[in-house]
């Protein structure tokens, strides 16, 4: 094979890297919050999420297997915080407010496994949210999404599902509820069947309009 050979192959490859790439950030900039709640009034509540915690459009990302421990990759200030209400929650597994502050944390450092446990545990504590904090819906999305950041596709749709039941109309759900079965599973009559109501719910929403857009463009209906 010549030199010219290799460089064409080569340039076709990066080409190939930067148009991918780009698609991903492209989708990344229109999703939604995986933390859908800020913590309103509740003591301890968790800070409004980062751009960092917005949803993959495209496969689930677990990170490493088992989750990320605190103190590896997105872990920072919060580490400190989660050590502290480790022990507190240990001490007194029915603090909702500290389980709920905790399943924050730890979604946020990326430790899904133990975000959708204390999310879970925390719905078993307060199964209809309480003053002040966040409600069912709304923590049903955060533990579904957990369940996708796992790679437990089922168990996610399902917590949307719930969200969607608690919250009927609940745009969020619907998003959520589309992403995972047209970009994740590619159960794409099922997906556009959720999609509809979600264009009718967020007609005007150019979010909804790109995740349809790149649904279709998946399913071969664009």
């Amino acid at each position: 094979m010549t030199r010219d050979h290799w460089l064409f192959l080569i340039i076709g490859a990066l080409v190939g890297f930067i148009a991918g790439y780009l698609l991903h950030e492209e989708m990344a900039e229109v999703q939604p919050q995986r933390l859908v709640h800020g913590g309103g009034a509740q003591a301890g509540a968790a800070p409004a999420p980062s751009r960092a915690n917005q949803v993959n459009p495209g496969r689930p990302n677990p990170g490493a297997p088992g989750g990320v421990m605190p103190g590896g990759q997105g872990g920072g200030p919060a580490v400190p915080e989660v050590a502290a209400l480790t022990r507190r929650v240990a001490e007194n597994p029915e603090d909702s407010e500290a389980v709920l502050r905790l399943a924050q944390l730890n979604f946020q450092i990326r430790n899904w496994i133990r975000a959708r446990d204390l999310f879970q545990q925390y719905l078993n504590l307060k199964p209809d949210g309480e003053p002040g904090g966040p409600s069912r819906a709304e923590v049903l999305l955060d533990l579904g999404n957990s369940h996708r950041s796992i790679g437990d596709l089922e168990k996610a749709v399902e917590a949307f599902d719930g969200a969607l039941a608690a919250a009927p109309g609940n745009w969020l759900a619907l998003y959520n509820t589309t992403l995972v079965l047209g970009l994740d599973q590619g159960r794409y009559e099922e997906a556009a069947e959720v999609m509809a109501e979600l264009r009718r719910v967020r007609p005007d929403d150019p979010r909804v309009d790109r995740l349809g857009e790149e649904l279709a463009r998946r399913s071969g209906a664009g």
